[in-house]
């Protein structure tokens, strides 16, 4: 692999952007994806330094936009469209599938604010059984987690329609879904078509640690239903987080999953039977956060992901056709110039010139986060 160049696809000195997700729509144009909070530094003029203005991934008004790219210069094609939202609730994050019929599957979760008075009666949060607090002198907000929640597009990603929440699992949070519907979960990472069906992965901590769920649709994402829940990982160290589904060539599922508890190691599990059974997780050599699989045009796979330890930046793996080579394969260093921890969540789109395109977040000179890319030459 070639590092051609870097670009800023995305940036405004208003807008914390970052979890982009991109994909080539069947119109040919690529569509970019990301969840943008607020930033306020903006309020201390022109100039300002961050200091205690820092960032936060939390936001009560985070919403998901789309820019449509030309897949030649890159150029971005008119402004960024916000996204249906939730009138309930903050979206994080996004998730990007073109199927075969051409339909944009918009994949996200999302954050409900509770008010300081309900604080203390609200239920736990999905995260190890803790809420998430923002505290302010004059009050404290918790974020709880709303539902996981998929969106659609007939027209390339032009329009899409409002959140659809996936469904409630059986015996899972059962107080909370006689109230709502829906599955409190987190959705982050590429999912797949396989067979006439849609296959999205999940991770919650209904059970005190984070695992992962595989749902499933078999009408193009309009409905989605639970088919299993895989193991958590056998050592009791791992949290398992924002998991990322790849089919390989033999039909082979594969799902490559950042963790918290064992050094940030890549765990892996593998189905041979769409998603139903699942081997227990093996840890690869892999440091990321999070990772994406693309399938290129050769057959091999290209895995990307942050690297959130000095030196900071974006790495890469050429894997084999059924990704068992993971950690015999060289690792690629895409680049190594980040300012801190807080990058990454690469996604990967193979361009019509067979380059690569890798999309992430970033900082620029103000230490606020942008949306970049680098292009990427295959040898």
């Amino acid at each position: 692999m070639r590092v051609i160049d870097h670009h800023t696809l995305y940036e405004s000195p208003f807008f914390h952007a970052a979890f982009p997700a991109i994909a080539t729509t069947t119109d040919g144009a690529l569509l970019l994806a990301f969840r943008r909070g607020r930033d306020p530094l903006w309020l201390l003029g022109k100039g300002a330094t961050r200091g205690g203005f820092g960032l936060s991934h939390i936001d009560p008004r985070s919403h998901l936009v789309t820019l449509r790219l030309d897949p030649s210069s890159l150029a971005v094609r008119g402004d960024a469209r916000v996204v249906e939202i939730d009138p309930e609730a903050a979206d994080q994050d996004a998730s990007l599938l073109v199927t075969k019929s051409g339909r944009v599957l918009l994949g996200s979760f999302c954050w409900y604010a509770v008010p300081s008075a309900a604080t203390s009666a609200v239920m736990p949060g999905f995260a190890g059984g803790e809420a998430i607090a923002v505290r302010a002198p004059t009050h404290i907000t918790t974020f709880q987690v709303l539902a996981a929640s998929m969106r659609v597009s007939d027209d390339h990603g032009l329009t899409f329609s409002v959140p659809r929440h996936l469904p409630p699992v059986d015996g899972v949070d059962e107080a909370w879904t006689a109230l709502r519907p829906s599955f409190r979960a987190g959705l982050r990472g590429a999912f797949v078509e396989r067979d006439g069906e849609i296959l999205v992965c999940t991770y919650d901590g209904h059970t005190g640690r984070e695992r992962v769920r595989i749902f499933v649709s078999d009408d193009g994402g309009e409905t989605f239903t639970h088919r299993a829940a895989i193991d958590d990982d056998p050592s009791g160290r791992a949290a398992l987080q924002e998991p990322a589904l790849f089919c390989t060539a033999s039909g082979t599922l594969v799902v490559f999953c950042r963790t918290t508890g064992v050094g940030d190691a890549l765990l892996t599990a593998r189905s041979p039977d769409g998603g139903v059974t699942w081997t227990p997780w093996e840890r690869q050599t892999a440091i990321g956060h999070p990772y994406n699989p693309l399938q290129l045009r050769d057959g091999r796979v290209l895995l990307t992901y942050g690297y959130r330890h000095a030196p900071y930046g974006i790495r890469a793996r050429i894997l084999d056709a059924e990704c068992t080579n993971i950690d015999e394969a060289e690792e690629f260093i895409v680049r190594s110039d980040g300012q801190g921890t807080d990058l990454g969540y690469p996604w990967a789109v193979q361009l019509p010139d067979g380059d690569v395109l890798v999309v992430y977040y970033w900082s620029n000179e103000r230490d606020g986060r942008v949306i970049a890319a680098s292009r990427i030459a295959l040898e």
